[in-house]
């Protein structure tokens, strides 16, 4: 391993093994998502459609907060950090996420869950 890199690892909790996150990421499962389409959003500078990822009980949170950074949206798609792994089951996902910050690299967790009509939204981050 060279210093700042990792190899991806998801672990499947209905089954023993770890898949690698490059197998995941061909069919880019319903569950991954909200991740990418909330990056892809923000880059855009769309607030509604960012804050749209997220459960019915947190949207109008994070559609308040995207909608106060104005012009400087996009810019946080950046600050996201890197999706290096993360454990699903059939109705919850973690996903961790790596950025740099002052300290160093931090690792910061991504919950999501499967809403009653079967699509996935992202409850925490």
């Amino acid at each position: 391993k060279r210093s700042g890199h990792c190899r991806p690892r998801f672990g499947v909790k209905t089954t023993p093994h770890l898949l690698d996150l490059q197998e995941l990421f061909v069919g880019k499962p319903q569950s991954l998502a909200p991740f990418f389409n909330l990056e892809q959003r923000l880059k855009a500078g769309d607030a509604l459609g960012a804050s749209n990822m997220f459960t019915a009980s947190r949207r109008a949170e994070y559609r308040a907060f995207f909608s106060s950074l104005g012009a400087n949206l996009a810019t946080i798609a950046n600050q996201l950090g890197t999706l290096v792994g993360g454990t699903f089951t059939v109705g919850q996902a973690e996903l961790v996420i790596v950025r740099t910050t002052v300290n160093g690299q931090a690792a910061f967790p991504i919950n999501l869950i499967r809403d009653p009509d079967g699509i996935w939204r992202i409850e925490s981050m």
